[in-house]
């Protein structure tokens, strides 16, 4: 008992003294971890790439519902392909609301939330009895869903990596390119075995893939305490160039960022109306779709080549997006 008494004595399980607390607004938050460059990045990749081809790749693969939607519902070519268009444009409206989201609630549970209203969205899709249902069903809930599903990925994917992270950001980004090359084929496929209104559930079926995905989106720091933008500024290979906020005051710079989201604007009319626009030239509905094919998989490529490309510091990047845009231009 004596030897009891000495090794632990009893002032260590009581003590008279208040213990001592620390008011929340003096705690110091945890610090903040350097992007690693890799390990349980790559996973992150994995996952938000696999996002894409299911999310970004849906939407890619839309035009091929609307010659579906025509037919069901009767109305004008350009009222039907509202329903895609604003679909597209709450992915980007609502990108500030995701990302406040991620910040607040945590990478995971926001792109499992926007899988989830994906769909049910889908779903309920599936049963429009009139394209108005259609606007609200697949153009606002699909929409706000796929930017609450998008968008985490794409910030953890800039949290994980900085020396490497135009490859990681290009493979992301190339699974919706190859989300349009694989769903085009399989979404005709489903339409003309199930009908469109089946074919939607299926889908919604297999969006279950991004729940699990979710579950990989480990934070790299804890919510509410990531890197502000200058410090992912100072890490970035394009630090020599945005780190002067000075630039905003520059005409020049803010005319290309202008021009720059002036160009978003057309650029996802091609997935909306190019199978239909074959299909009114003469061409059957299987062979224009060939076209989504072909687009699909040089868009897979060329993002995933020019996003290491674009990792050297000896490469102008503003000079690789003009040439891109002039491209564009001129091939439309």
């Amino acid at each position: 008992m004596r030897i009891f008494r000495t090794a632990i004595p009893f002032k260590r399980f009581h003590s008279e003294q208040e213990p001592v607390v620390i008011p929340p607004e003096r705690r110091r938050p945890p610090p903040i971890r350097p992007a690693p460059d890799g390990g349980w990045g790559w996973v992150i990749v994995v996952s938000s790439f696999l996002y894409n081809v299911l999310i970004l790749g849906y939407h890619n693969s839309f035009g091929v519902y609307l010659i579906s939607l025509l037919e069901e519902f009767g109305e004008t070519s350009s009222k039907t392909a509202w329903v895609g268009s604003i679909s597209y444009g709450f992915i980007m409206i609502c990108g500030p609301l995701s990302g406040k989201l991620t910040v607040r609630f945590g990478a995971r549970e926001t792109s499992i939330l926007g899988s989830l209203i994906v769909m049910i969205s889908t779903v309920c899709s599936s049963y429009a009895p009139n394209l108005g249902t259609l606007f609200f069903t697949h153009g606002f809930l699909t929409g706000v869903g796929s930017s609450f599903a998008f968008t985490p990925g794409m910030i953890l994917v800039s949290q994980y990596f900085s020396s490497k992270r135009s490859l990681a950001t290009g493979i992301v980004m190339s699974g919706g390119a190859a989300g349009a090359l694989i769903q085009t084929r399989l979404h005709l496929f489903l339409i003309d075995t199930l009908g469109w209104r089946r074919s939607l559930r299926v889908f919604s079926a297999l969006m279950i893939l991004c729940v699990v995905s979710g579950f990989t989106y480990l934070p790299l720091n804890t919510k509410g305490h990531t890197s502000s933008v200058v410090d992912n500024l100072k890490n970035s290979p394009l630090r020599k160039f945005v780190v002067d906020l000075g630039l905003w005051k520059d005409k020049v710079f803010l005319i290309w960022v202008a021009g720059n989201g002036l160009c978003k604007f057309g650029f996802f009319i091609p997935y909306v109306h190019l199978v239909k626009h074959a299909v009114q030239l003469g061409i059957p509905v299987h062979s224009a779709s060939n076209v989504m094919l072909c687009l699909g998989f040089t868009s897979m490529v060329s993002r995933t080549i020019f996003g290491r490309i674009c990792d050297s510091e000896r490469i102008n990047r503003l000079y690789f997006n003009q040439a891109s845009v002039f491209t564009v231009c001129c091939t439309s």
